[in-house]
């Protein structure tokens, strides 16, 4: 019983932990973003409340390796870029992978991406801890099992991690950024 207990809670410890990166107190203005100007180009970033896994993670989003944003549960960022093509990539600091996108924009364009859960990285975390608690019946193997899983994981998916960015049109982009909390772009 003790053991079941301690697995049950170090599952929703691992689950939860990380930065709390909800944006609740954050004013909601992500849809009165200024215009793109003509010389430069823009990324809007979303990451919407529509799922709840990794609620407390923060997704750090870079841009050309410049990291531009941690991107919580909730929140909406920009960055105006140099037209062209640049590499996106979003990752998290305490567990393994990192889906990286390649895209091109021209001047005066604006683009839209939404940051989501991967599911199949909760598969595999969950995957491996169950066979470590399975043989060893020790909550300490599990989450070492979880780990060891989730690495599994990265080298069988090119976009791997606990996060994944998917383009979306400007029509439902626009629309998902009403009621998010803008995190500005960091320097």
């Amino acid at each position: 019983m003790y053991r079941t207990l301690l697995l049950v809670f170090y599952s929703a410890y691992s689950l939860s932990c990380g930065c709390a990166a909800s944006a609740e107190s954050a004013p909601k203005t992500a849809h009165l973003v200024a215009p793109v100007l003509e010389v430069n180009a823009r990324l809007y970033f979303l990451r919407t409340r529509e799922s709840k896994l990794y609620l407390f993670r923060g997704a750090a989003l870079t841009i050309d390796g410049e990291r531009v944003a941690i991107m919580g549960f909730g929140t909406a960022s920009y960055r105006d870029v140099e037209p062209g093509t640049h590499i996106v990539s979003v990752s998290t600091w305490d567990s393994p992978g990192r889906c990286t996108r390649q895209l091109s924009i021209a001047a005066g364009e604006a683009a839209y991406f939404e940051i989501l859960p991967r599911s199949a990285s909760f598969d595999a975390y969950l995957a491996g801890e169950t066979v470590a608690m399975t043989l060893t019946q020790h909550a300490m193997a599990a989450a070492f099992g979880g780990f060891l899983g989730s690495a599994y994981e990265v080298k069988r998916s090119e976009c791997s991690g606990l996060f994944a960015i998917s383009p979306l049109d400007g029509d439902t982009g626009r629309q998902r950024m009403t009621g998010l909390a803008l995190v500005l772009p960091q320097r």
